[in-house]
């Protein structure tokens, strides 16, 4: 389930930068997977074979959904030293017939209920109630995320992951250090930001062949840590990580952020339709192909928001996925954490990769 997970990871943040060079990029992999692992349970024929294939799962009805729930289990229990809470829900159309089967599975592996929705009459009031949902569930830090264009009598499914992160730095960083420095987003171009700093010491290391450092630093308790890739340079009309991004595999990931590689040293949201098609998930999006529950309903939109408060401390993660309909595509892009210029981060627990971030350029006050 891990190397699954982070495998996806990689792949997804490879696509999501070939389409977006110079841009912030930040999502959840394990929202997302287990966003797609859910419809995977109603996907048929090749539907569910391009879905699988996407995830790196061997199959769609084996292991990985009782994987996906002992993970839910280990990520949600009570005592945990920091807080990764999962939020699933399902909004069907009363008059469809979903499949007794795919809603004991998804409830079962997952814990999404299905509330039975009038979309074809009161898509209007649904949408408030979905919104309504989505602020209960991310304490009020994401107000709405279906616009009135996006549900109508057409849709039959809607599927939401919201995950909450929280944590605490194992060393704290002190907001008294709070200073204005210069953040480069190349090596000719760059601008003012708010910069913390510490002196502590965290493992870290220097991968020659990527030609960056690897600086691993621990929320408490140590089971979670976020993993900072710095480019060592950056060389003419580049940002430094095109480099990086080009090496990344998951057997290098796990090869240079191995604890013996290590030494202790002194030291926004998304339309996936197309990325996803072009990993060869193709059949989900076209409606003449797609096979969820036996029949034609397209996944015309998956939407990604995000929250992410300075410091490490708040995280907030939203997936939704719309089966069927006529849909548009919105993203939010917000705020992200520090470097003096282009990095590439992610947090990471012993399980899974929860967050994987990509910053070319911090928000000034």
């Amino acid at each position: 389930m891990v190397s699954d997970n982070t495998s996806f990871s990689l792949a997804l943040l490879k696509q999501l930068s070939n389409n977006n060079k110079t841009g912030n990029i930040f999502f959840s992999p394990f929202s997302i997977s287990s966003a797609l692992a859910m419809v995977m349970l109603g996907a048929r024929g090749n539907t569910a074979t391009q879905m699988s294939e996407i995830l790196q799962t061997e199959d769609c009805w084996g292991d990985v959904h009782s994987s996906f729930a002992k993970l839910l289990t280990v990520l949600n229990r009570p005592d945990a030293p920091f807080t990764f809470s999962v939020a699933n829900r399902l909004y069907g159309e009363k008059s469809c017939p979903f499949t007794q089967e795919f809603l004991i599975q998804s409830k079962k592996h997952y814990r999404a209920e299905l509330e039975s929705v009038d979309f074809k009459t009161r898509s209007e009031e649904v949408r408030i109630d979905v919104n309504h949902w989505v602020q209960q569930h991310t304490p009020g830090n994401i107000t709405e995320v279906v616009d009135e264009d996006d549900l109508n009598e057409l849709t039959r499914l809607v599927l939401f992951t919201a995950t909450h992160f929280r944590g605490i730095w194992n060393k704290d960083f002190s907001w008294s250090e709070t200073y204005d420095a210069q953040f480069w987003l190349n090596k000719n171009d760059s601008k003012p930001v708010k910069m913390m700093k510490q002196e502590e010491d965290f493992a870290c290391t220097f991968i020659e062949e990527a030609n960056c450092k690897i600086l691993e630093m621990p929320y408490s308790g140590k089971e979670v840590s976020m993993l900072i890739f710095l480019p060592a340079e950056i060389e003419d009309d580049t940002t430094g990580l095109e480099k990086l991004e080009k090496e990344l595999t998951y057997e290098k990931f796990v090869a240079w952020t191995h604890p013996g590689k290590m030494q202790t040293c002194y030291i926004d949201t998304y339309d996936l339709n197309t990325v996803l098609s072009s990993m060869g998930m193709v059949d989900a999006f076209d409606h003449t192909k797609c096979d969820f529950f036996g029949e034609t309903y397209i996944c015309s939109l998956l939407v990604f928001m995000n929250i992410m408060v300075l410091n490490g401390l708040v995280d907030f993660y939203m997936t939704v996925l719309i089966l069927g309909g006529r849909c548009s595509a919105v993203s939010h892009p917000l705020p992200t954490p520090v470097a003096f210029h282009v990095f590439l981060c992610c947090i990471k627990s012993f399980f899974s990769m929860c967050y994987v971030q990509r910053c070319f350029f911090l928000f000034s006050n």
